[in-house]
């Protein structure tokens, strides 16, 4: 299977076999190497946050 998904190489049912092929190594940085935690640190602390907020909006609202 390559890295899009598609079967390159295929055992017969019920046949033991061994398949083997190269595998190419990934080229460039991931994600989490160039931003690190910071998208969930951030995430985590909007979630824990929400409520108090929404608390704060309603309590505003009612007093109006």
């Amino acid at each position: 299977v390559d890295h899009r998904g598609r079967v390159l190489a295929r055992s017969t049912l019920g046949e033991p076999e061994v398949l083997s092929a190269e595998v190419p190594r990934r080229e460039g940085s991931t994600i989490y190497a160039r931003l690190g935690d910071w998208p969930v640190v951030l995430s985590s602390f909007a979630l824990l946050a929400w409520p108090w907020v929404q608390r704060r909006v309603r309590v505003r609202g009612s007093a109006a």
